[in-house]
This record gives structure tokens, sequence and C-alpha cells, in this order.
């Protein structure tokens, strides 16, 4: 993600190391893959809830309502940790955490040795959850990078001090002026504009 805002702002560099021009992309062109990373992250955040589904189907919860499932993780693996969901009642769905893994009773030590289905659906969670979020926001973070960059050099000399709206291919977009410094301004990408009228009487 930053070597990409890397040789985006500084092409030099991706010549000098690789020989040949940057491809340039557009805000647009990373506008549309961000929209497209929000589909199927969505798809996948489906596919995550289904499965917490599944999982407190097929686990029992514990004595204090827990359903716990265990993984490996992927920047640790030599540790294990797990997965505690419970329902809450307020929001009519399931919550969840996760922590490492530590052996203290003879219970635990047993967990930890006899594997099976905790850890099968453990470790296929800890893959889905992974899928759900990663793509999207990393594409989100360089588009808004860019857009930044380029807001700062067009308010350089007055910063907007409400809400203002950016245009990118045939969306519209609130943005808030944030923190500002003295040659340093950022911005925070709120919804997509609505134009439905709302009549209040």
């Amino acid at each position: 993600m930053s070597t990409f805002l890397t040789y985006h702002r500084n092409p030099e560099f991706f010549k000098l190391r690789f020989g040949r021009e940057a491809k340039r992309w557009s805000i647009e062109q990373i506008h549309d893959l961000w929209l497209r990373a929000c589909e199927r992250g969505n798809v996948r955040r489906k596919e995550l809830c289904d499965y917490i589904q599944e999982i407190v189907k097929e686990i029992p919860a514990d004595d204090r309502g827990y359903h716990k499932v265990y993984f490996t993780h992927r920047k640790r693996p030599d540790g294990v940790c797990y997965y505690s969901f419970k329902y809450e009642p307020m929001f009519k769905s399931h919550s969840y955490s996760n922590n490492d893994f530590k052996i203290e009773t003879r219970d635990d030590k047993l967990v930890s040795m006899l594997g099976g289905k905790p850890f099968e659906m453990g470790q296929k969670f800890h893959e889905l959850e992974g899928m759900s979020t990663s793509l999207q926001h990393r594409v989100k973070h360089i588009m808004w990078t860019l857009i930044e960059d380029q807001l700062r050099e067009k308010f350089k000399n007055e910063i907007p001090s409400s809400v203002f709206i950016i245009k990118i291919g045939n969306k519209r977009y609130n943005v808030i002026p944030k923190e500002r410094y003295s040659y340093y301004h950022t911005f925070e990408l709120c919804d997509e504009v609505d134009d439905k009228e709302i009549e209040i009487t």
C-alpha cells in the first residue's frame, strides 16, 4: 500500500527501480476499484455472518454463554488464539471478540491437544474475517490519500469552514474539513450525497 503511494507520487522511483514507466492510475479508476472491493466485501461479510450462525449451532456454549472456537493467527503461527461468540439480546445478534489462548487449567490443556471441530471452524472463520475487510480498506486508504493531496493543493490558501461536496465519476460525496495546521490539512470522507428531499412541516 505505502509502496503504491510512493511510486504514484514519485514515478521516477519506479522507473529507476524497474527500468520502465509506472502505470498511472486516475482517482476515478481507483474509486471504481474501491466500489468493486466494497461489493465483494459485502458478499464476504454475509458469508461471515452466516458462518457465525453455523458456529453457534455446532459449538455448545460454556457456562457463561460463550461459544469458543480456536485458530492459529496468520502473523503468529506459533501461538493459538480463540474467538468467543455471545448472543446480545439488545442487538438481536451475536457479538464476538478474539484473544490469545493461554493454557491455565487442565481443561485448557485438553482443548489445545484435542483439536477437532472447534479448531476447524475457528480457522475457517479467521480466514473469512480476513477476506471480508482487508481489500476495500487498503484501496480506500490509497484513494483517500491521493484525494487529500489534491484537496490540500486546491485549498492551500483558504480551507473551507463547512461540509463541501466532491465528485468522482458519477458519484458525489460529502467531505468534512478536519485538523488544520500551518502547512498541512486533513479531510474526512463522508457518505455519498443523497439527492432525496425530506419535507419538514
